[in-house]
């Protein structure tokens, strides 16, 4: 079997790493794919050892979670549901949801093709069978490299450098404090949050399982149960206080950090979302340098027009907001190298703060990397 080589770009998710990919997809040379791991969730690496058929269901079989995180109203539903479309969004399989439609305008058609190639495969080792997936899709589209990107993969760090030893990590970075507000008003970081707190109530590590985030054999064999346990529709729809979320990155950002301090530095890569918006050309080049590839003039000339500066939601907080969305993920924005504010309260609660906009430090380069 020939093994097209590939890249692995990681991030807590809300990163700007949706930006990243789009900008990527339009390269000559990558196969650009989006969220095929957080299709398969708690299966995402379980069992290991699985048949085609069993790879194949874990990616299309409709699940609550799936159905309530990306709601078809989202920005990141790219699946064009009418009255001819083959599925109803009820029974349309995670896969369609966002992998296939950021690959073809067509893709029923690619569903059925990787059907036929999945399904027809022996039991193997499940990097196998992801390996069977990036080829085809290396094939069809004539791509040398594939990009894999999900949201949460952070936490999948560990098991993509056992299964993929030979692949590269880029670790998408965006300040915590900002991440943060984002997370708290996006459906699926409102399931994640609130699932995690319910399960730790039990002493269950949602985050960080025994056999790691999507190769757990408990939540991969209890995935059916939890949804019929858990309200996911309550959970996505219910407001979900900032600080609750900061927390959660704090987490995510502290075990994927853990994970990627054993990677051999050569293969990772950490690339900081205000240096893709406030210095596109080099930071995009750098990139693409670091993936071995080429970067044609036309393509880095388009490339480059996409990010565009935003200004943090964070910073025209109240002060008191502030403080508690920063004490909650304080310890995180230090590990990626972000500077802390230091709060003065102004004499009335919710007045102005007094103290700028934290200004984003340099990242490392691909050969000083600060994991």
């Amino acid at each position: 079997m020939r093994r097209y080589p590939g890249v692995f770009f990681v991030s807590t998710g809300r990163s700007g790493s949706t930006l990243v990919s789009n900008i990527l997809r339009d390269h000559p040379d990558i196969l650009s794919i989006s969220e095929l791991l957080s299709t398969a969730g708690p299966h995402a690496f379980y069992p290991p050892r699985v048949r085609g058929t069993e790879f194949w269901r874990n990616l299309t079989e409709p699940r609550r979670i799936v159905y309530f995180s990306v709601p078809p109203a989202s920005q990141e539903f790219l699946y064009n549901l009418n009255e001819t479309s083959r599925y109803t969004r009820e029974t349309l399989p995670p896969i369609s949801t966002i992998t296939l439609p950021h690959l073809t305008d067509k893709p029923d058609t690619l569903l059925d093709e990787l059907s036929q190639e999945i399904r027809t495969s022996n039991k193997r080792p499940i990097n196998e069978q992801y390996q069977i997936l990036f080829n085809f899709l290396c094939q069809k589209y004539n791509r040398p490299l594939w990009i894999e990107r999900s949201a949460m993969s952070i936490l999948m760090v560990k098991s993509i450098y056992r299964l993929f030893p030979d692949a590269k990590i880029v670790h998408i970075i965006r300040d915590g404090r900002d991440v943060a507000l984002s997370m708290s008003e996006h459906p699926a970081f409102r399931i994640l949050t609130r699932l995690n707190e319910r399960l730790s109530k039990f002493g269950l590590h949602l985050l960080a399982p025994k056999g790691g985030y999507g190769a757990s054999r408990f939540y991969s064999l209890g995935d059916r149960l939890l949804e019929s346990l858990f309200p996911y529709d309550i959970y996505a729809s219910k407001n979900l206080r900032p600080q609750k979320t900061a927390s959660l990155w704090n987490q995510m950002v502290a075990i994927g950090e853990a994970q990627l301090s054993k990677i051999n530095p050569g293969q990772k890569f950490t690339l900081r979302y205000e240096d893709v918006t406030s210095d596109p050309y080099n930071t995009i080049k750098g990139l693409v340098d670091f993936m071995g590839l080429r970067a044609p003039s036309d393509w880095l000339r388009s490339a480059i027009q996409r990010p565009k500066p935003r200004a943090s939601r964070f910073a025209i907080l109240p002060d008191w907001k502030r403080e508690a969305i920063q004490s909650a993920c304080a310890p995180s924005l230090q590990r990626l190298g972000y500077p802390l504010e230091t709060f003065r309260y102004a004499p009335q609660r919710g007045a102005q703060a007094i103290v700028a906009p934290p200004k984003v430090a340099n990242v490392a380069s691909p050969t000083q990397e600060h994991h």
